[in-house]
C-alpha cells in the first residue's frame, strides 16, 4: 500500500476501510517551500467503497488528496504543463519515501525522509458525473 508508512496514515484506515487508490489522479498542484518541504495537491474520481457517514450529506463525485513529503533530500522537477492524470508511484519504508510523476510533458522525482497525508476531502467536480 502507497500509504502504509505514511504520516497519518490512520486518516486511510479508518475513514476508508484502508482503500484509497492513486491510480489516474489529476495532478493539481504542487509548491516545494519552507525547509525542504514538497507538498503535492491531486484530485481523484475513483471513490473508495467506504467514505465517511459526515460526507453523505452533500454530494461529491471525486475526492482531493493533499500530501507532503518532508526533509526532500533529492527533488526533480522538469517540464510545465500541469492538469494532467497519471498514477503516481510511491514507494516508502521507515527510512525514506520516493515519489515519481511522470507525463507526456512532466516530470518530478522527489526523496524524502517521511510522507504526511495533509488533507482528504470530498469534491464536487462539475466536469464529471456524480
Amino acid at each position: 500500500m502507497w500509504f502504509e508508512h505514511a504520516v497519518f496514515n490512520e486518516k486511510i484506515k479508518f475513514m476508508f476501510n484502508n482503500e484509497l487508490s492513486i491510480e489516474n489522479v489529476e495532478v493539481e498542484d504542487f509548491l516545494y517551500y519552507s525547509t525542504s518541504m514538497l507538498r503535492i495537491g491531486m484530485k481523484t474520481k475513483t471513490l473508495p467503497k467506504t467514505t465517511p457517514d459526515k460526507w453523505k450529506k452533500n454530494k461529491f463525485n471525486s475526492l482531493s488528496i493533499t500530501l507532503e513529503f518532508g526533509n526532500v533530500r533529492r527533488f526533480e522537477c522538469r517540464g510545465g504543463d500541469i492538469g494532467f492524470e497519471c498514477t503516481p508511484i510511491i514507494v516508502s519504508n521507515k527510512e525514506k519515501t520516493l515519489l515519481t510523476i511522470e507525463n507526456e510533458n512532466f516530470y518530478l522525482y522527489c526523496e524524502s525522509d517521511f510522507m504526511t497525508i495533509k488533507d482528504i476531502s470530498p469534491f464536487l467536480d462539475c466536469r464529471w458525473k456524480i
